[in-house]
């Protein structure tokens, strides 16, 4: 599992630089190949794996682009058998892996996500980022689940000050793509973390009045 996660490492640290090294932006890492068959064998033995290593493991997959039907439908099935023992973190890795992958089986996703939303303990400790990131695999999967965004949404009106003006845009990125209205105050803080202009707007408007 550490091994698939490495590649998947190495994957993100390079996508900023591939047009500038000899990979290309279209041809494939080299290392590929031995991630395909890191991820067979993690499936080989799928039931000594921990809710941490299907995390890792799926988390890589998304950024190593792995949508073989033969690895992640079994990946998929295996992220909701060990669902009930997965912590926030976790849960928003395998659904960012799934979402980037397109992963199509929305009856599996809501397992996961109700494993979150249903959970005061999980909600708690989930944070603004973990949230922005299954907003935005709920988008890239085009599921449009009300109840999931407004847990998620509610998630980061609480933790606001912690939010990120990237995890933000994402999460109204992804209540864009689904057609869902996502909630003022996220807007008017996006606004102001990146570009300053919230004061001024709610001022410009208390002067029309």
């Amino acid at each position: 599992a550490q091994a698939l996660w490495a590649c998947g490492r190495m994957v993100a640290f390079e996508d900023p630089l591939r047009d500038k090294i000899e990979f290309g932006s279209e041809m494939p890492p080299p290392y590929l190949p031995y991630a395909k068959k890191y991820a067979s064998f993690l499936l080989s033995s799928k039931d000594d794996l921990s809710p941490k290593d299907v995390a890792q493991s799926i988390w890589a997959l998304g950024r190593l682009k792995i949508s073989d039907n033969d690895i992640l439908e079994p990946f998929g099935e295996l992220a909701v058998k060990i669902s009930s023992s997965c912590n926030s973190q976790e849960i928003a890795n395998i659904l960012w892996g799934l979402g980037t992958l397109r992963y199509d089986r929305g009856d599996n996703v809501a397992v996961l996500l109700h494993r979150i939303c249903t959970s005061p303990s999980l909600r708690e400790e989930c944070t603004s980022q973990e949230a922005a990131n299954i907003m935005y695999a709920l988008g890239r999967m085009k599921i449009h689940d009300k109840d999931a965004f407004d847990c998620f949404s509610s998630i980061m009106m609480d933790r606001l000050s912690d939010a990120t003006p990237q995890g933000i845009a994402n999460a109204l990125w992804a209540h864009e793509a689904v057609k869902i209205s996502p909630p003022r105050g996220l807007l008017d803080c996006w606004a102001k973390k990146k570009l300053g202009i919230v004061g001024l707007m709610l001022k410009k408007e208390d002067e029309e009045k």
